[in-house]
């Protein structure tokens, strides 16, 4: 490639040199302004207009040999628009081909192709296959690149349809909940603390009524008060019902107390959403006395 491009150069710069003396001397020597013949020099191209092409096109062989490819292919088309040499093409298909643009290279060198001489014609087509092949495979791989894309797009616009569509559960919303298991957690405390202080109170209550007379069961001698063995189991009965009676009733007003600070304590943000959730309510039956809990969640 290195001396193809130097062929080139200096093939470019001998054209354009032609063209300076065509303009500069006529046949017998002498001054002229007619080119020597339209192929060195078009008949619009002035010697001003030739000196800046080959200026340019050294600017740009310059930038091209530093890996200053954008720079390269802009000075060789503004040589080429003064010029017109086909040539030109060629470098500028080299370039483009540096910068990896493989469709640009192909056009340019089509375009070079269609002026160059025959004898160049076998090893152009050679390289403008090649072109075509690497073409097709940048396309294929950018077609490739360009699904994948739009799968991955159309993922991302499923999951926000579907966050879109998931129920929101806003601040208020989670207060709400918040309130409605600490009241329901209270309130049931407050049942069974109440339960429990109703079964306390009965279970003493029980065991004191049943607990016989001790002024005629029982005698005090000298050596302390003396019952009768029929009183005795009756008495103990009697005592280990009131025992269990207090503990009850104690630990059943300890979790109603507990219960009713569960309730002061719950948040009171939607105090309406609460009460439309929860329900409470007295139980009575022949078993006993309770409070029954309701709600929809």
């Amino acid at each position: 490639m290195k001396v193809r491009e130097r062929l080139a150069i200096t093939l470019f710069l001998a054209t354009l040199g032609a063209g300076q003396r065509a303009h500069a001397e006529g046949p017998s020597g002498a001054p002229t302004t007619k080119p020597a013949s339209p192929a060195a020099a078009p008949p619009a191209l002035s010697m001003k207009d030739r000196i800046e092409a080959k200026r340019l096109f050294n600017q740009a062989h310059l930038a091209y040999k530093n890996g200053d490819y954008e720079e390269a292919i802009l000075k060789w088309q503004q040589s080429y628009e003064l010029s017109r040499e086909g040539l030109i093409f060629e470098s500028i298909a080299n370039a483009y081909e540096r910068l990896g643009q493989s469709r640009r290279a192909l056009d340019n060198l089509r375009e070079w192709r269609k002026v160059a001489p025959f004898r160049e014609h076998k090893t152009l087509d050679s390289r403008i296959e090649r072109l075509e092949q690497r073409v097709k495979d940048d396309e294929a791989q950018q077609r490739r690149k360009e699904a994948e894309l739009q799968r991955a797009k159309e993922r991302d616009a499923a999951a926000q349809a579907q966050l879109a569509g998931a129920p929101k559960v806003d601040n208020a919303s989670r207060t709400s909940r918040s309130t409605v298991a600490m009241r329901i957690a209270g309130f049931s405390l407050l049942g069974v603390g109440g339960t429990l202080t109703i079964a306390g109170v009965s279970l003493a209550a029980v065991g004191s009524g049943g607990r016989p007379d001790s002024a005629t069961a029982c005698a005090t001698s000298s050596e302390g008060q003396l019952c009768l063995a029929t009183e005795r189991d009756a008495i103990e009965r009697s005592n280990a019902m009131a025992l269990g009676g207090d503990v009850g009733w104690i630990v059943g007003v300890a979790t109603a107390a507990a219960g009713l600070t569960l309730v002061i304590a719950s948040p009171a943000s939607t105090p309406s959403a609460a009460r439309d959730a929860l329900h409470v309510r007295p139980l009575l039956s022949p078993a006993g006395v309770g409070i029954g809990l309701g709600g929809s969640f």
